[in-house]
């Protein structure tokens, strides 16, 4: 500021001052937040703010960040307060300065030093699989995005844990990984998972330590493996009940993780695992039970690691076991020890006569004498060598291995073979030569064994096709250059004729002579013979070259000709034929040749016969039934020498562990019983019991689980706890083990022995007294359908073919009350009527309008009727309707449940009843409603879910730890097979049709059985649409057909073919009573002048029973008829006497 002042010129003079002031002075500035030193961590964008004041007024405040671009702040308080944002994802020191100015331009600055941090947990999402999705069990994968622009992203992890807690499966966590390289925009985590319901969490943290989860369910399933094997089988029980137990069983102490097949393998000492593996065929082979019963001893005890002493006692046993299983053998082959012992004495035509009773070639080709190998020195009477020598399995050894077949079984088959190459099935009628095993007239590629394989070059049977090969191809080049000759233009002008016969069978003359002598009655058949012809072929040649001179031969004809005259030729290579099989060694043996099921081969004219035909297949048919006896005789001897002598064994090896155990515990008990709870296997049985493989697999198994569920092997353990009981000393000794007593067998204490007290081990009863189910309220609901094989095969049948019990009535999710009292309402009717059935359908529909009030479709109100009264354009109106009301819908499963009660589940259970009730005609109609049979395939589902059901993906899988308590409704199993509904209507309109045919199949009258047929046709042809056959899966997997569709199928051609081969339905031939068509059923007078009526006689229906339980039945009546007469006699008895008091 400044003054100026002006001089005054008069006393009175003005001055003025003129003053200019200036406004030096800073606005008052203040940073609130952040302070000075404060941290940061609301990133990436944070506010700044203040306060401002200045006399003169603030005209503006300006920040910037670490010196940078200068950002004016807002107030909407005159700057009393102001504030302004910035946005950074720097971490660390900043600077945050301000700056102020007011109206005269002054400005006033501050600075605060603020550290930003990142304490933002990242961003995490999973993308998929859904929150409470279904997947396939192994490796799934779940993939989503992360992101943290901060820090960043240091890693994702996950979790994955059951649902409910089980404390035998601990958690499972691993890494995710990137989908791109450097970015976490993307993951992916590969988890394995069993099935079950799954808890997996994902967790993120970012390089500042920050973290976030997110966690989703899954339901997880098994897919059903359709392996080389009946999945309905009893193989397949076993390793479904194999998976039950493991995921079940668990130890009782920590971490009480689940029993393993391994485990299960080692306690019971039977190949579980292993079984399930093989080939169906081997493991449901019949064998003695006794046998793996000594099978499973042994292994439990070589497991107790036998001393040498009892290893010894052992083998003394079991040679008195072979010697017996031996001796045995030969008696059931019909010889003995002692006559084969002394055979070697004989001469050699005794030795041949034993060799032929026994059924065996002496010495083939030099070979050794087989008599000689059938005697076995005790050195070599071991186990491997009777079952090679015999086919006696080898106790000792894999059950399940490939064995091959038996010595004295080969030398059976080379010596019927050696038969059959003596042996002619047939000759040929006119020069009573042999014919050839290998008649290429006779026999097609279908009677070779595998002819697919005989064609390989490695084939075991290539010799044989090649040979049949080459003889088809001789056939057809004989016929081939007839027919050429005949028809050839060039050489001298002959007839056809002239051309190709006399080159086989001579001079035209010499024929034209034989046929004349024939006319004069003279036998000329030796002439003929020399020329390899039959007398009626000669005379069909001698007709044609009649005919070929009338010029009247069909090429037919001809073909006969060259046909006659090639087997002319064939005839003359029959023995050059023979030879070469006998070079081959060839047989008419089934292991070259088969016997087809259905003889269908048309055999060529004059070149072959049915008898010669007939005598092949019956001759191949005989040495197959040989063979079939042959090796039926030799497995009946070794059951028979297995039930004989397995005691002996079984015997041997539970006096070894009773010794072994008698060194640990004191056996105060039944040692038989106790090894019989231990092992889960009958060890006192007798020896005359079969059984299979798998079938005493499955008993064991069903047995653990079953002893698990009441507590048995804790009663095991108790009846072995005892103390080992002490032996006598023998005396002090010095120190050092005893030379004459193995080193385990004693027990140095004080310079004494204790002989017989091995070291101290650790005798386990039972593995299993540690085990324990893991939820027995749950098992007990589960075991009702695992615990019998019955039962298992019943609801697998449900999770393999849903389609055969889709009942309306077995709904029990998504249906309306009306339906559920509609349901009820047929169930009360005895015989429902065509009449009533439509009143109850009408109660229906009024009570699911009344139920759904306005969101009742207003197309199903008014004139709309449930009924089975439709032409065919009504019907096609009302497959337009159901159309247009599914709308949108693709998943017929996700329809309004009213949509699918109207249009398809009420008119089922109706049509179901009125089938029940022989209303076959009302059924019919309302099938019609929902499948319009009678109209062109693409028009007749009228319900539009049966169109809509073809879009449903077919999965076979199961959660198998839930699927036994919740999923086993086949209308839920449905919702995952392509047109499980449109089968099941299919199968009601199979067994409809089915139903009525045999209902006027069993009138047995002329207007009936044309019906029966028409209905009988009309169910094949239903049963052979595409639509029936069992829906694949994504891979291709599917099960086998439907047996029940089999069912219905074979009873329809059965039915069939008894109408049309004049039977009735109870397979007796048909008598039809001709007279009842004459008779008139008009009245008539008869000879007196009376009025006589004729009745029409009434024809009896055959009854499906056997005569001794009608006989059984008839006394049944007569006595109820007793007891009826005795009561209505006491009656009346009782009655007079009350009248005479």
């Amino acid at each position: 500021m400044g003054t100026r002042l002006q001089k005054p010129t008069t006393a009175t003079d003005n001055r003025t001052i003129v003053l200019d002031i200036t406004d030096n002075t800073l606005p008052n500035l203040t940073i609130l937040s952040p302070q000075n030193g404060g941290v940061v961590s609301t990133l990436p964008t944070f506010t700044v703010t203040g306060n401002a004041s200045d006399n003169d007024g603030v005209v503006r405040v300006e920040c910037n960040l670490d010196g940078g671009a200068w950002v004016q702040a807002t107030s909407s308080s005159n700057w009393a307060s102001w504030n302004t944002s910035f946005t950074t994802t720097k971490l660390g020191p900043h600077t945050i300065t301000a700056r102020c100015f007011d109206k005269a331009g002054n400005s006033a600055q501050k600075a605060v030093a603020i550290t930003t941090r990142d304490t933002a947990s990242p961003d995490l999402t999973i993308s998929s699989p859904a929150n409470r999705a279904t997947v396939t069990e192994g490796n799934v994968q779940l993939l989503g995005w992360v992101s943290d622009s901060l820090s960043g992203v240091k890693q994702v992890t996950w979790e994955a844990t059951s649902l409910p807690t089980n404390p035998a499966e601990p958690p499972q966590t691993g890494m995710a990984t990137l989908n791109a390289p450097g970015t976490w925009s993307s993951w992916r985590a590969v988890i394995p998972l069993k099935p079950g319901t799954r808890r997996v969490i994902m967790r993120c943290e970012d390089n500042a330590g920050n973290k976030r989860a997110r966690g989703i369910i899954l339901n997880v399933v098994r897919p059903f493996a359709f392996k080389d094997r009946d999945p309905l089988g009893a193989l397949t029980y076993l390793a479904e009940l194999l998976e039950f137990a493991t995921e079940r069983v668990r130890l009782k102490q920590p971490p009480q993780s689940l029993v393993t097949a391994a485990m299960l393998t080692s306690t019971f000492q039977q190949p579980f695992a292993v079984l399930i593996n093989t080939l169906e065929k081997a493991t449901l082979q019949p064998v003695q039970h006794i046998r793996i019963c000594v099978e499973v001893l042994r292994k439990y005890l070589a497991s107790l690691v036998p001393s040498d002493p009892i290893k010894a006692d052992l083998a003394k046993a079991e040679l008195r076991y072979r010697q017996a299983a031996y001796e045995n053998l030969l008696n059931q082959l019909g010889t003995s020890f002692e006559e084969i012992r002394l055979a070697r004495l004989a001469n050699a035509s005794a030795r041949q006569a034993l060799a032929e009773r026994l059924g065996i070639d002496l010495n083939p080709s030099g070979q050794e004498d087989r008599l000689a190998r059938l005697l076995l020195k005790q050195s070599d009477l071991t186990e491997a060598n009777l079952e090679k020598l015999f086919g006696l399995l080898d106790t000792t050894q894999d059950p399940l291995r490939a064995v091959p077949s038996a010595e004295l079984l080969v030398w059976k088959g080379e010596y019927l073979r050696t038969l059959w190459k003596q042996q002619e099935y047939a000759t040929d009628p006119v020069t009573d030569a042999p014919l050839p095993i290998i008649e290429p007239d006779l026999m097609t590629k279908d009677d070779l064994q595998d002819p697919d394989l005989l064609e390989q070059p490695q084939g075991s049977g290539n010799a044989v096709f090649a040979l049949w090969q080459e003889r088809q191809q001789w056939v057809t080049a004989r016929f081939n250059e007839l027919k050429a000759a005949r028809e050839s233009a060039t050489g001298p002008k002959v007839s056809g004729f002239e051309r190709i016969v006399p080159r086989l069978l001579g001079p035209v003359s010499d024929l034209l002579a034989l046929a004349e002598q024939h006319k004069q009655g003279e036998d000329i058949k030796p002439r003929l013979k020399q020329k390899r012809l039959s007398l009626p072929a000669f005379v069909y040649l001698m007709r044609i070259r009649e005919l070929e001179l009338a010029g009247s031969v069909l090429e037919e004809e001809w073909a006969e000709v060259y046909s006659i005259l090639v087997q002319v030729q064939k005839v003359g290579e029959y023995r050059a034929w023979r030879e070469a099989e006998q070079q081959r060694n060839l047989a008419l043996a089934p292991e070259f040749f088969t016997v087809t099921a259905r003889d269908t081969l048309e055999l060529p004219v004059w070149r072959a016969t049915k008898h010669a035909r007939q005598a092949w297949r019956s001759a191949l048919q005989a040495h197959i039934q040989q063979e079939q006896v042959t090796e039926e005789a030799l497995r009946t001897a070794c059951d028979a020498t297995e039930e004989a002598t397995l005691p002996m064994l079984r015997q041997a090896l539970v006096t070894a562990i009773r010794a072994m155990l008698e060194t640990l515990i004191e056996l105060n008990f039944d040692l038989e019983n106790w090894l019989t709870e231990r092992l889960l296997i009958d060890v006192k049985g007798t020896s005359r019991q079969k059984t299979t493989r798998v079938h005493q697999a499955t008993e064991t198994l069903q047995d653990v689980l079953f002893a698990l569920r009441t507590g048995r092997f804790d009663e095991v353990k108790k009846r072995a706890s005892h103390p080992p009981k002490p032996k006598p000393p023998i005396g002090p000794i010095s120190p050092g083990p005893r030379p004459d007593f193995p080193v385990e067998t004693q027990l140095m204490r004080g310079g004494e022995v204790q002989v017989g007290v091995r070291a101290p081990i650790a005798f386990d009863p039972s593995p299993a007294v540690n085990w324990t189910l893991g939820n027995e309220a749950k098992f007990d609901t589960e075991w009702q359908w695992m615990g019998s094989y019955a039962n298992w095969r019943a609801i697998m049948a449900v999770f393999l073919y849903p389609e055969n019990l889709l009942l309306p009535g077995l709904r029990e999710k998504n249906l309306t009350d009306a339906f559920s009292s509609l349901i009820t309402r047929l169930r009360r009717e005895q015989r429902l009527t065509s009449e009533r059935a439509r009143q109850i359908a009408d109660t229906y529909l009024d009570g699911v309008t009344t139920e759904l009030g306005t969101a009742f479709p207003p197309a199903l109100k008014g004139s709309f009727k449930i009924t089975e009264q439709l032409s065919e354009t009504e019907l096609t109106s009302r497959r337009t309707l159901s159309q247009s009301l599914f709308g949108a819908i693709t998943n017929p499963h996700f329809a309004p449940p009213y949509l699918k009660e109207i249009f398809y589940f009420v008119p089922m259970a109706i049509a179901l009843q009125l089938q029940k009730a022989g209303e076959y005609l009302a059924a019919l109609d309302w099938l019609q409603t929902v499948y319009a049979y009678n109209l062109p395939l693409e028009k007749r589902k009228i319900h539009h879910g049966l169109v809509l059901e073809q879009n449903v993906p077919t999965t076979y899988t199961r959660n198998t730890v839930t699927w036994l308590t919740t999923s086993l409704n086949p209308h839920d199993i449905a919702t995952t097979r392509t047109n499980a509904y449109l089968r099941f209507t299919l199968q009601s309109l199979v067994q409809c049709f089915l139903d009525f045919g045999d209902a006027e199949f069993t009138r047995d009258q002329r207007e009936s059985l044309p019906r029966a047929r028409a209905l009988y046709l009309s169910a094949l042809e239903v049963l052979n649409l595409p639509d029936m056959q069992t829906p694949r899966q994504a891979d291709g997997a599917k099960p086998p057909e439907n047996p029940v569709l089999q069912t219905l199928r074979l009873r329809a051609e059965l039915n069939l073919s008894k109408l049309r081969n004049g039977l009735n339905i109870a397979g007796m031939q048909r008598q039809l009573d001709l007279e009842m068509e004459r008779e008139s059923d008009f009245p008539t007078l008869d000879d007196n002048g009376q009025l006589l009526i004729l009745r029409r006689r009434l024809s009896f229906q055959p009854t499906p029973y056997y005569y001794a339980v009608l006989l059984e039945r008839a006394k049944q009546m007569v006595t109820i008829a007793q007891q009826v007469e005795a009561s209505f006699l006491s009656t009346l008895e009782k009655k007079d006497a009350e009248n005479y008091n």
